[in-house]
């Protein structure tokens, strides 16, 4: 039997509020918990995204590339 740990379980686990800041669950980093910062999210407890706005923007670039690469094929 192995004595390795994956990668995942020995990551710290960061509390995801912390001084009226949140945390983003893609980049790790802590914004304050404004409409500046996460997008409106009605199904969330603090009616705020669990991705920050940058994120946010970041994925749906990469989506729309990817989008447009699967019609070149």
């Amino acid at each position: 039997m192995s004595d390795h740990t994956p990668s995942h379980e020995n990551k710290l686990i960061k509390p995801k509020h912390k001084d009226n800041k949140k945390l983003c669950c893609k980049c790790d980093n802590y914004y304050e918990m404004t409409s500046e910062f996460f997008s409106k999210n009605s199904d969330s407890a603090d009616k705020l995204d669990n991705r920050c706005k940058i994120c946010y923007k970041k994925y749906g670039q990469e989506f729309d590339a990817r989008l447009f690469l699967e019609q070149l094929i």
